[in-house]
């Protein structure tokens, strides 16, 4: 009988009912299999914290480049999760082909042109 060998361990993502969720809940969303790893309560609050200043540093530049239209305010400020994940990946296109192209290219033009549908917000 042959044994069998993990070879990658796979991330699960849990889809959130509700498209607009807090700083908190994106720094549990994005971090929160890390800071379930984590032993003392004293590490997990301190990296928590660290994670949720990483989020609301990426929501601000979000909230700038988007105009705030993806952004509620009731009780703090909720962002639309959808977005904020279009947002993430419109970065990391950046990252990697902006020395080959000279013309500005929007997160909107990055919307389009991969045909996102955000339900949460428009565009």
């Amino acid at each position: 009988m042959a044994e069998t060998i993990p070879i990658a361990k796979v991330r699960v993502v849990e889809i959130q009912s509700e498209p607009y969720l807090t700083d908190s809940g994106l720094t549990l969303h994005y971090f929160g299999s890390e800071l379930e790893m984590m032993d003392s309560k004293e590490m997990k609050d301190k990296a928590f914290k660290k994670y949720r200043r990483r989020i609301q540093e990426n929501v601000l530049e979000f909230d700038e480049e988007t105009n705030g239209e993806f952004t509620r305010y009731f009780d703090g400020r909720a962002t639309n999760l959808l977005a904020f994940d279009a947002f993430g990946a419109y970065q990391s296109y950046l990252r990697i082909f902006k020395k080959f192209s000279d013309k500005p290219y929007s997160f909107k033009d990055f919307i389009a042109d991969k045909k996102i549908n955000l339900k949460g917000g428009s565009l």
